[in-house]
């Protein structure tokens, strides 16, 4: 299935946007195959390379993420646990903070309204 989008780009006179959703559909399904291919023989799948644009929107993501959660504590919508206190208080302004992921994980998953002071 990989060749479509190569065939129907020779062959045909197939539009630039559908060429793309063949090669989306090819790549969907090469995917599938590594995945396939790696569970039944017990091999690792190849890792993809991170690119700087990806390392950027992931530092960017995170100190979002910091920001607003440092926002929810500072206003008293999140009541942190007592071990956090300290650490909140003391943050002015986000700057590589560290966020607990088991901490911000249950905040997204539980459904239960966050106490307010």
């Amino acid at each position: 299935m990989f060749w479509k989008p190569f065939a129907y780009q020779a062959c045909t006179d197939a539009t630039e946007e559908d060429l793309q959703v063949l090669a989306r559909e090819a790549m969907e399904a090469l995917a599938h195959q590594i995945t396939l291919i790696s569970s039944t023989f017990g091999v690792e799948p190849p890792k993809t390379e991170t690119t700087p644009q990806q390392e950027q929107l992931q530092e960017m993501i995170q100190q979002a993420v910091t920001a607003a959660m440092l926002n929810l504590v500072e206003s008293g919508a999140i009541v942190m646990p007592q071990g956090h206190q300290s650490a909140a208080s003391t943050a002015t302004q986000p700057e590589g903070v560290l966020v607990d992921d088991a901490l911000f994980a249950g905040l997204l998953t539980d459904k239960t309204p966050a106490p307010v002071n």
